[in-house]
């Protein structure tokens, strides 16, 4: 029988020799990152931060890089000033209003002399849409919030050219909700509901026939890890969106380009009678653009923030369309100003 003086003096050496041998294998199993690429790839580090952060959200926890979990887990962006944004404490004054809306009614015009439609397309952030997912310790400041301001100028002194989705939820008809619990952007429902609402403007410039609700199979997908459940590490906490299949042959043919890592969507349609859309967007455009390809005979879609070598108001005389649409979504609300140019 071993000495129990010897099992004490060994027990504290095996667990240093356990660790050392630990930390040889992981070095070992991440040698082909290199050493400066430990800090975010070494062997399990994928799996350390998904269990910490699974076991964060088992204990209650409510506040992560990014994410606030809200009222029966529903999840809410907070980079980019999203937060700030819904509480309306970000600085938004009666001179930036009327920049963005002249420089808007001015692009209006310009655009209108060539017989070319202009809509803007603001999507409202999930805490505006979902105010009551928002927990109720985070106060909002008293005030008409920056998008009800601006909506509303631009509607008393014009253009006509906005795409109101303030309303969007209300304006839903079937049992879905338009964002999904844990996703930072619109679920397929989501997006219909926005690509009818585009389409019954254009329809006042143009004959086209959008799809009904009939036209497609709306259910819950395959339960998922989504964007704000991937944001915080996590890998345990499912949710099946809601998704869309159409009924129909898809009409479109699609094209991805990358440039400067930034992809351009394009789009076509064999049907000359459609009219041809460009459209600057920033992540929410991206499957809007698959939506809205199926009206129109040619699509291209140009992301934000790409720098000026591919956001340049430019492309509209490149590409000649008959209707240019801007989508942005709110928390973006205040870079209208630059993104219309002079």
């Amino acid at each position: 029988m071993m000495n129990l003086s010897v099992l004490r003096t060994w027990y504290p050496r095996f667990f240093v020799l356990l660790f050392i041998g630990a930390m040889y294998f992981i070095l070992v199993r991440s040698a082909d990152v290199g050493v400066s690429g430990l800090d975010t790839s070494f062997w399990g580090y994928r799996k350390l931060i998904a269990n910490y952060a699974d076991l964060r959200l088992a204990i209650g926890d409510r506040v992560f890089p990014n994410v606030l979990v809200g009222e029966d887990g529903w999840m809410i962006f907070t980079a980019e000033r999203s937060m700030d944004n819904y509480q309306n404490t970000i600085e938004f004054t009666d001179e930036k209003i009327g920049s963005i809306q002249s420089k808007l009614f001015r692009l209006h015009s310009r655009l209108s002399e060539r017989g070319i439609v202009l809509l803007l397309v603001i999507v409202p952030d999930k805490p505006t849409l979902y105010p009551e997912i928002v927990p109720p310790q985070i106060e909002r400041q008293a005030g008409e919030t920056r998008l009800n301001r601006l909506l509303s100028y631009i509607d008393e002194n014009g253009p006509n050219v906005v795409v109101d989705l303030r309303t969007m939820r209300q304006d839903a008809d079937l049992p879905y909700e338009v964002f999904s619990k844990t996703d930072s952007h619109w679920n397929d429902y989501g997006m219909f509901v926005a690509y009818q609402a585009i389409m019954k403007k254009v329809e006042e410039s143009y004959s086209v026939e959008p799809y009904t609700i009939d036209d497609f199979d709306f259910s819950y997908g395959e339960p998922g890890v989504l964007d704000l459940v991937n944001n915080i590490g996590s890998v345990s906490l499912l949710e099946s969106p809601v998704v869309a299949m159409p009924k129909f042959q898809y009409p479109a043919s699609f094209r991805m380009l990358d440039v400067n890592n930034r992809r351009i969507l394009m789009s076509w349609v064999d049907d000359d009678r459609l009219p041809r859309l460009l459209m600057y967007h920033d992540s929410f455009g991206f499957p809007l653009a698959r939506w809205l390809s199926m009206n129109f005979r040619e699509t291209i879609s140009i992301p934000h923030y790409s720098g000026g070598a591919i956001w340049t108001l430019n492309w509209i005389e490149q590409t000649s369309p008959d209707i240019v649409i801007i989508e942005i979504a709110e928390r973006y609300l205040h870079d209208l100003d630059i993104l219309l140019g002079d």
